[in-house]
């Protein structure tokens, strides 16, 4: 696989680079984001994608974190979420992007999620401030005066009006969850982890939880803190956000963020990380259910979990939902 483009530093962590590809001078981009073990060009469907975004004038950011190719053993989802935001800062001063979309893939999915509970909890902000606790965004939408006539545009001009020392960021314009899965349901499949979890669970009780407990070597060895091995396995845990079984009114609460911009739910139908393969159209559904009227589902009938064999369909699906936007 070879992609041309940009390699650019966003941050001064030595994995804090991304791949700056497809339509120069495009001032809207897919942003990539792989999941565990992952790192740049993580599916085989990146690079037809990437072709695909720069015909339609977007640009193709693949990304690396802190969490990328073993880092994310040690990482926790908020850390991603810092990550992705200032990667959204440097390619709005740096690249003249003032849109993205946040692709996903498997747990990129959870980066995905907690980058909007973090910073577009508000809606969207058309300056690209952004919505959520800290930032200076003015959410999108009506409510408390904020509707149409002469003092709602008041109010809009002076929201679009440059604050001194505002965080000025590429504005989310929505999402792609691909492959979203449950690392739950993925790592309790192997019961030679019951201990593991037994003894990070006694250190974070201990105040040890960002000590290293363990290799995960049930995928790619990788040294694991207490607290995010927890998080990647527990019910409950920080990373479980597509288990079987969650609460209605936990998921609600999870998804409300996604869900006040377009979300396409592109969803492998022979995902083998997946127990239940006759469970993956319904649990897509009732995932679709809870993000709201904004979330596309596509299902791509016999597909893995990366996709592979099926990069066309994955190309199309994409390009759709990113042309439903421009719409």
């Amino acid at each position: 696989m070879q992609i041309s483009g940009t390699l650019t530093r966003y941050g001064p962590a030595g994995p804090q680079v991304a791949l700056v590809a497809g339509a120069a001078g495009a001032t809207r981009a897919v942003v990539l984001v792989g999941g565990l073990t992952d790192g740049l060009l993580f599916a085989p469907y990146v690079a037809p994608l990437t072709e695909a975004l720069s015909k339609r004038g977007w640009a193709a950011v693949h990304a690396s974190l802190q969490s990328s190719w073993t880092g994310y053993g040690t990482g926790s989802l908020d850390r991603d979420a810092g990550d992705l935001r200032l990667l959204l800062g440097h390619l709005r001063r740096q690249h003249g992007i003032t849109g993205v979309v946040l692709m996903g893939h498997s747990t990129g999915c959870q980066d995905a999620v907690r980058y909007t509970q973090r910073y577009c909890s508000g809606g969207s902000s058309g300056d690209g401030r952004g919505g959520g606790a800290g930032s200076a965004g003015v959410a999108g939408g009506g409510g408390g005066g904020g509707g149409d006539g002469p003092q709602g545009a008041q109010q809009a001009a002076a929201a679009a009006e440059p604050q001194e020392g505002a965080e000025v960021v590429a504005e989310l314009l929505g999402s792609v969850l691909q492959a979203p899965v449950s690392d739950v349901e993925w790592l309790s499949s192997y019961p030679e982890l019951g201990p593991v979890a037994a003894r990070a669970a006694e250190m974070l009780a201990a105040g040890r939880g960002e000590e290293v407990c363990c290799r995960l070597h049930v995928a790619d060895s990788a040294p694991m803190s207490a607290a995010r091995f927890l998080s990647l396995y527990s019910p409950g845990g920080d990373d479980d956000m597509f288990s079987e079984g969650l609460p209605q009114q936990q998921l609600q609460r999870m998804f409300a963020a996604v869900g006040t911009r377009p979300c396409l739910l592109l969803v492998s139908g022979a995902d083998e990380c997946v127990p239940a393969r006759d469970q993956i159209v319904p649990r897509a559904e009732a995932l679709q259910a809870v993000i709201g009227p904004r979330a596309v589902l596509r299902v791509v009938a016999g597909a893995p979990h990366n996709l592979s064999g099926c990069e066309v369909e994955a190309v199309e699906a994409v390009c759709a939902f990113l042309d439903g936007l421009e719409a």
